[in-house]
């Protein structure tokens, strides 16, 4: 093999060996910030037993609120107090996995509707833990698509960074076997 043959090959077995490193640790970055972020959260409202309890609405609004760009985001914000075995708690949560920014005007006009129609009023509370209660006991829809998009590029890049580490693996034990 010529001298620019070597060269080429050192140049291959250094860009698999680069690349996979660089594409395998971001997929797996991408997957472990996913994994911990949403799908633990999914898992915990899914083993949460949930106890519907009388509670008393403070306050309730739409406000908005203007971001870079002339973007301009929505955020219903609620506060609500209740009892649970004669001990007074205060919450503000909307839902478990839920953010307080993901809607627009109309969507959060219609949820503040729906909770104003209550009649009496309720939450529902973690009966394990009485401090965590949601105002929607909505768990459908907490695993959202930029969640799944960034699941499937970190699993992707995964895929493409393990790739290239076995490619350079092979050539590496062919050039031993010459």
């Amino acid at each position: 093999m010529g001298e620019h043959g070597k060269d080429s090959e050192k140049n291959n077995a250094r860009n698999d060996i680069v690349g996979g490193l660089f594409f395998l640790a971001f997929g797996l970055v991408t997957l472990g910030y996913i994994i911990s972020v949403d799908y633990v959260g999914v898992f915990q409202a899914s083993r949460v037993q949930l106890r519907e309890t009388p509670a008393t609405l403070n306050s309730i609004r739409v406000r908005e609120r203007r971001g870079g760009k002339g973007s301009v985001t929505f955020e219903l914000e609620t506060e609500y107090t209740y009892q649970v075995d004669g001990v007074e708690y205060t919450g503000t949560r909307l839902g478990f996995g839920e953010t307080q920014w993901d809607g627009g005007r109309q969507r959060q006009q219609s949820r503040k509707s729906e909770v104003l129609s209550r009649e009496p009023f309720f939450v529902f509370v973690d009966a394990r833990n009485p401090s965590r209660a949601m105002l929607f006991n909505k768990r459908n829809g907490i695993i959202t698509a930029p969640t799944i998009i960034l699941t499937c590029l970190g699993g992707f890049f995964s895929l493409v960074g393990g790739f290239h580490l076995i490619r350079y693996a092979r050539r590496s034990k062919e050039r031993r076997a010459e």
